[in-house]
């Protein structure tokens, strides 16, 4: 999981005197990821000419 944060803070001293500005935000973020994978194996037999198995 992921959380960024950012603050910013700004000095505005020249619109007046002593003002200040601050914003903060932050996010969340998640990811999810997910693989199923199967193997069905096969078997060979061998037939003999009159079709049984050996």
């Amino acid at each position: 999981m992921l959380t960024p944060q950012v603050t910013i803070n700004q000095n505005l001293k020249g619109i007046t005197k002593g003002l200040t500005a601050s914003v903060m935000a932050f996010t969340t973020r998640d990811a999810f990821f997910s693989v199923s994978r199967r193997y069905n194996p096969f078997y060979y037999q061998a037939f003999t000419a009159g079709g049984q198995t050996s």
